[in-house]
Order: C-alpha cells, then structure tokens, then sequence
C-alpha cells in the first residue's frame, strides 16, 4: 500500500516442515520459550531467533505474524514502511549538487579530530565554508555571533552536549527565526531520534557520516525540502557520489593530522591494556574503528574489530596481542607519512 511517497511493503517466507500447533502459536515470540522440547532438541534451539526479528520490525515501525499448520509448514510475514527515491534513475541526479550554485555557511560541532577532519573535507569539496566549535558552548556563543544556513551538531561533548545546545540555541531563536540543525551519532538507538526532535533538532545522521547521506539531507534543506523522516539510516541505492573520503585523496597536511589523531588514541589504548581493563579497551577500540572507516583503513578496521570482539569476552590475552600489533603496524604508516 502506500500513502504519498510511503509504500508499506509487505514480505512472506513459507516452509515446509514441522509447522506449529494452535495452542503454541502464542509462544513463539517470547523471550526464551520453547514450543516443543524434542523440537528443540533435534533443531538446535528455537524461538529467539523470532524474538529478535519481531524487535526489529517493530524498530522499523513494522508487524510480523505467520501462519501455521502442524506437520505441514509455515509462512511468516512482515511489512515494513519506506520512502520513495528522490529520483527514480541515476540519470535523473541534478549533476551539480545545490550547494555548489549558492553559498552554504554551516556550523560544525564536534569534538573528535578525526571527524573535523572529515566533514571539513567534504564542506570545501562543495565549496561550503563552516567554523568550527569543540563543544556546545562554543556552539552557542558562535551561533550568537553569526547566522548560519545549517548546523551539524554532535550529540556527546564535553562542557555542553548537543542536546542542551540545541535548547539553547531554539530558546535564543525564538520565533525570528530557524536555523536547521542535523544531530551526528554514533548511536542511533530505538527512541533517540524522538529525544533529538524533542530538543530542537531537525533530523540526524549516523556516523560514520558520507558524503551522499550529508549531502542529500543538506541539498533538500537549501531547497526547502525536509528530509525523509523515517528515523532509519537506510543504505542508499545511488552511487552518484565518493561515500567516504580517501586517503589518497586527502591533502597531506589533512591525512598527517588525521594519523596524529589516531595515535593519540592508540595511547590511550595502550595504557588500557596495561591496567587490563576490558571495558575500556572494549570503548576505545570502539572509537578507533569508527575512525579507521572514515580514513578507508580497513586492514585497520578490521584487526580493531578483532580486538573489540576480543575485549568483549574478557579475553585480555588475545586483547594484548591484538594491540601490540596494531600499535607497531599504525606507528610504520605514521613513520612514512610524518
């Protein structure tokens, strides 16, 4: 069905197979109950698998239900809600953005270097010119100070978090005016975009962020048009333009910054692993994954995501091994490129 440019579509799975008796249909989609324990038994487990996926399609705003005849089989259906494409064939894409045919003033808050370093990029390659705040404060008093067509504001900060910036900053505004600001986060969890509009914001964008997903929201606030307010970060079907900014691609002085960065961090890490710290290992590496993706690092990534899995389960030996070589790996590209 759909509604404008809202389509809810519909999916079905069927089997054959044992199929489920009437009075253990209502079993099915709670935490940990077993329909049959022989079922269980030659099956390997069953039920928590459903429970998982009803969550999700409740998360995408969705229902799920199924159908089922003992010894027979079962479908099992879902619907969830979507916006149409902006465009309907890639040949269709304006070929220069709007922000490249008029000037867009943004203000960028946001702590981690890395971050700075890779919006930054992405605002002069579209000829956007922006300041910079390193936390709400600085936020609040430069958007005092100057009119700006956008702010993309992190959620976690120091001094001031981008929530209570936010309030802030509409409070100031009042009715004279409004000025568009787009959350950054990391954590994208099931309520937080309410949280985020209830304060103020306009919509938000998960990190890491790319340069379609940035520029699609930005081009459709320079015309006037909000974006989709699904509350989901959906992968985009276009490639009509570079997603993350490579390295190879990004000014020395930029990509030398950027190593710096993570070296800093790569300490912070270190000295993690010395007090055998599990929980913050487990953060830290969190925050250098997340950094080598920006950076298209992704042998980097990768180990990292090995050292994360390995601090999750509390396996510290692995966790020091794992660190010992990513520490000597990242200080040989740093020897190269500083």
């Amino acid at each position: 069905s759909n509604h404008g440019n809202q389509y809810e579509l519909r999916f079905s799975i069927s089997d054959t197979g044992v199929g489920i008796s009437d009075q253990d249909m209502d079993k099915l989609f709670k935490v940990f109950s077993q329909i049959d324990g022989s079922y269980t038994r030659e099956h390997g487990g069953s039920g928590l698998g459903l429970v998982i996926s009803k969550q999700i399609v409740e998360m995408m705003g969705g229902r799920i239900w199924f159908e089922s005849k003992k010894a027979v089989g079962s479908t099992f259906y879902f619907t969830t809600t979507v916006t149409a494409a902006m465009y309907e064939n890639p040949k269709e894409v304006p070929e220069e953005p709007i922000t490249k045919k008029q000037k867009c003033h943004v203000l960028i808050v946001e702590d981690d270097k890395v971050n700075q370093l890779v919006i930054t990029r992405m605002l002069v390659e579209h000829m956007c010119s922006y300041d910079l705040a390193v936390n709400g404060k600085e936020a609040v008093d430069l958007h005092e100070k100057n009119s700006y067509d956008l702010i993309l504001m992190d959620i976690q900060m120091p001094v001031m978090d981008g929530l209570q910036a936010t309030t802030i900053i509409r409070k100031k505004e009042g009715n004279s005016r409004h000025t568009p600001i787009i959350a950054l986060t990391a954590f994208a969890l099931v309520g937080d975009r309410e949280r985020f509009i209830a304060s103020g914001m306009d919509e938000y964008l998960a990190k890491p962020v790319t340069m379609e997903r940035l520029f699609t929201m930005i081009n459709g606030i320079m015309l006037n048009e909000k974006p989709p307010s699904t509350g989901l970060e959906l992968t985009p079907v276009l490639n009509t333009q570079e997603e993350v900014v490579l390295k190879e691609d990004m000014p020395t002085p930029i990509y030398q910054q950027s190593l710096k960065s993570l070296h800093a961090v790569m300490q912070q890490l270190v000295a993690s692993t010395i007090n055998k710290n599990c929980v913050e290992v487990e953060k830290i590496i969190h925050i250098l994954k997340l950094s080598f993706e920006r950076l298209n690092m992704n042998d980097f990534k990768a180990r990292a995501f090995r050292i994360e899995l390995a601090a999750r389960r509390g396996n510290m030996e692995q966790v020091i091994e794992g660190v010992k070589c990513l520490e000597m790996e990242l200080e040989t590209i740093k020897e190269t490129n500083l």
